[in-house]
């Protein structure tokens, strides 16, 4: 997967990222797979798990999703 700073920022306008549903993930984790989503969408996989992918996926950032760090002053 990418790192989370590289996907699209259309996708804030989609989705919660500060209180992320099913949904929310879903659809961050779809545009993070890109073309690899058919073939993970097909998996038997529980919510809990791929709640857990996503925090996953946050902490391997370190920052939430829809966080970044602020620049430094010039």
């Amino acid at each position: 997967m990418p790192a989370a700073g590289e996907l699209d920022k259309k996708i804030l306008k989609t989705v919660n990222v500060d209180n992320p549903s099913a949904t929310d993930i879903e659809t961050l984790l779809r545009a993070g797979l890109g073309t690899e989503w058919p073939v993970f969408d097909e998996l038997p996989i529980p919510l809990s798990a791929l709640g857990e992918l996503f925090r996953q996926w946050q902490r391997h950032e370190g920052t939430p999703l829809g966080e970044s760090p602020a620049s430094a002053d010039s």
